[in-house]
């Protein structure tokens, strides 16, 4: 009966340090992820400002293109405009 009880204390034992050792690895995996995560969220941020950037600039080039297209149509020498308009 003793050796049942020592055999049943050292199972217990042993599944103990199991279980802690199975938890540390897990808890290691998990902040592994936890970083992983940070870093994905880190790198989708600087490609969203890194793409709002580009379509600031996109736009920026068409209202410039559209404006100089506007002073061509109304301003250019080939102009529909009276030469009254032109002058002003």
């Amino acid at each position: 009966m003793i050796k049942a009880e020592e055999a049943a204390r050292a199972t217990v034992m042993e599944a103990e340090r199991k279980k802690e050792a199975e938890i540390e690895k897990i808890s290691f995996e998990v902040k592994r992820w936890e970083e992983r995560g940070d870093e994905v969220r880190r790198q989708l941020i600087a490609f969203e400002e890194e793409l709002m950037d580009m379509l600031e600039k996109y736009q920026s080039e068409v209202n410039y293109l559209a404006s100089k297209d506007v002073k061509k149509t109304y301003f250019g020498k080939d102009s529909h405009l009276p030469q009254s308009d032109k002058t002003a």
